[in-house]
This record gives structure tokens, sequence and C-alpha cells, in this order.
């Protein structure tokens, strides 16, 4: 026979004494950490060192998630957040699709799809960078599935048997690959399943394609990454590398509509969460609201920003509930509570979006009841026909 491998041998007290040394080990040295990792965010534009950062960002991430130390997490998305759009302004929205801003904002895309189930309040201060990403995209032509479907159903009313906005396939499963089986995006990005939304493991396990999540290994530092490094440290001083050159340059389409998915597909696949995770959700997305429209109470004057982005928190609301129309009765206080407020806002358009995306809702719900139901209906027929048979 082999070698046996040694095997570490812990029980229970020591896995509890383990952790408790490494919980005590960063309560003393969060605070050095986050203000290091705000140094470097700040001062790296290299792509093949900021990648390492944003790795370790996702790192200490990780780690505050399973030593539950909530208040670091909430800090350490505070500060990735602000670094991409500080609380003060002044950024540029296309300066977000470029260089070391494009870079962090995929990274905070990626993180957040690993930790999407345990967010919490984190919430709060990373919406409003997607917010934000969301119109950058869109002003350079990479609406988002909201956008897109409210512009093709502007003449429609959302009563048509025929509305675009209804009974769309995305409603009642997660995305899936040509073979059935969940995207790895879907598989990390769930916390507890559903009993419902449970994957068949055979399908489950086969590969799908890394189109959701904005990879962090790829890219800058893919398989060339090395080669590149080498090169770069025998070019002149002041010389501009290659990595440099692209980071600064225009973005490839093609990695700006995979963001684009990702976004979108971070909302759709929310029926993977748990209750308390898509409350959560819920909720922050309702301060989002109340915070792009604290400022357009008037009734004249114009918005600083498009009424699609003040319209983010209502529209990923609605998307939230309609793929979750099989658990809507949990969600329907938080949901409504928010189109309320919308549908009651001073300015006649805002108005009108809250009460149309209250009426599509209602219609979806509705839709989707009656369509479960004459499937259970078919079901029972089946099994009474299968029992005379017999």
């Amino acid at each position: 026979g082999g070698v046996r491998k040694a095997q570490p041998k812990l029980n229970a007290r020591q896995h509890e004494a383990n952790s408790a040394d490494c919980l005590d080990m960063m309560e003393n040295i969060w605070r050095l950490l986050l203000a290091t990792l705000r140094m470097l965010l700040r001062s790296v534009r290299a792509p093949a060192l900021l990648v390492h950062v944003l790795r370790a960002a996702a790192v200490l991430l990780e780690t505050c998630v399973v030593l539950q130390l909530v208040h670091v997490r909430d800090q350490a998305f505070q500060l990735l957040s602000e670094n991409i759009i500080p609380s003060t302004g002044g950024v540029e929205l296309s300066s977000l699709l470029r260089g070391h801003k494009l870079m962090q904002c995929k990274a905070l895309v990626a993180v957040v799809y690993e930790l999407a189930s345990v967010m919490a309040e984190s919430w709060v201060a990373v919406l409003p960078v997607f917010q934000r990403l969301q119109t950058a995209l869109s002003q350079r032509g990479f609406p988002s599935v909201d956008q897109a479907r409210a512009k093709e159903s502007v003449q429609r009313s959302v009563m048509s048997p025929v509305s675009s906005a209804v009974m769309s396939p995305r409603i009642t499963s997660p995305r899936t690959n040509d073979n059935g089986a969940l995207s790895p995006a879907s598989r990390r990005m769930s916390g507890p399943v559903s009993p419902t939304m449970t994957p068949d493991p055979a399908r489950a396990s086969s590969e799908g394609r890394r189109i959701s999540a904005p990879e962090l290994t790829e890219g800058s530092t893919g398989p060339n990454g090395a080669a590149e490094l080498e090169r770069n440290s025998e070019r002149p001083e002041g010389a501009v590398s290659g990595m440099e050159e692209q980071s600064e340059g225009m973005p490839d389409p093609a990695e700006l509509q995979a963001l684009r998915d990702a976004l979108d597909r971070l909302f759709e696949e929310t029926a993977r969460l748990n209750d308390e995770a898509v409350v959560g959700m819920l909720s922050a997305l309702r301060r989002v609201s109340l915070d792009s429209l604290s400022d357009a109470h008037g009734a004249g004057g114009d918005l600083p920003v498009s009424f699609a982005e003040r319209m983010f928190g209502v529209d990923k609301t609605v998307a939230i509930a309609r793929h979750n129309l099989h658990r809507l009765d949990a969600l329907w206080g938080t949901v409504t509570a928010h189109l309320y407020q919308i549908a009651t806002h001073p300015r006649p358009a805002m108005r009108q979006h809250g009460m149309k995306a209250y009426a599509a809702l209602i219609v979806d719900g509705f839709r989707y009841t009656y369509g479960t139901e004459k499937k259970r209906q078919r079901e029972r027929g089946a099994g009474g026909s299968g029992q005379k048979e017999g």
C-alpha cells in the first residue's frame, strides 16, 4: 500500500479554540488592515498590482463573514464603494468603465456574488455604486433588462395580454446554460436555497459558461500575466507597459456586456436566496430610492440625474419580486411599502412609474398563481387517470 497522508486531528474543542484565536487576531488588526487597504486602493493603478489588492480585499470580506465580524464587513464594503464613487461626488460616469475604476467595479460585483446571502446592511453601501454603474453602462449603449423592456413596451398598456413584462421565462427559473445546469455564478451566489428551487445534482454538476460574475483571475493578469510582468520588469524606466496602455484605453465591448449581464443577473437570481436575505436587499433598495428622490419633491425644476437612475431602486425591486413570485407573500409588505412611496410622489412622472410598476406586478402575481393552480389541476387529473387505469 501507499503512504497514507497524515490528517489533522481536530475535535470540536480545538476547532472552537482556533476560531477564537482567529477572532481575537482580527479584532486586534482590522483597523490597520482597512487603513492599509484604503491606502493601496487610492494609490495603486497598475492592473498587475491592483488585481492582488482586490483579491486581498475579497479575502478580508470573506474572513469577516466567516468570523461574523459584521461591523468590519460593513466598513470594508463601505471602503470599496466609496473608493469607486466617493461620498463627496465629483466622479465622471465614463471613468467607471475604464482603467482601475473598471477593475474595482468588476471586483465589487464579483465579491457581492460570493456574499449575497449575508450582505445585510452592506447593501446600503454597495447598491448606489451599482446604480451609477448601470447609468454609465446605459450611456455607453448597454441598457439593463428593465430599460430595454421599458423601451419595447412604451406604447403598450401594462394591462395588455401581450405585455412584454409578464410571464417571461426569467420569472420561473434561475439562469441556466444550454444543458439546463445552473450557471456557476448562480451556485456561488446561493445562500439557503428554497426547497422548490433546489437544482438537480446530476445536472448542476455539468460545467456552465462563466459569463455571470466578472473574474479577477483573467484579463490583465490572465494566462500571460507572468510573462507580461517579466517584460515590464525589463522595460526602461518611464516607459508605459502594454497592460497600462490597455487599462487607460477604451474597454472591450464584450467585457462591458459581461458586466452588464452580471448586474442584471444579480437581481434575477435572488430566487436562490432565503427570505431574510431578499428582504434585506429590498430594504436597501428602498433606502436607495429615498436618497435618490430626496431632492426631487418639487413640482418643477430639472433633476440633477436621469429619471432612469432615480428609478433604479423601484425597477430592481420589481425585478426581484418578479423572480420571486413563488414566495411573494413573504416579500409583499416590503415591496408594496416601497412602491407606495413612489406612487404617491409629488412628481406626476414618478407617480405614473410607480403605479405602472404596481399594476404590472399585480398582474404577474395573478398570472403566476393561475398558472400554478392550472398545473396542479393537470397533475391531479393525470394522477386520477393513472389510478383508474391501474
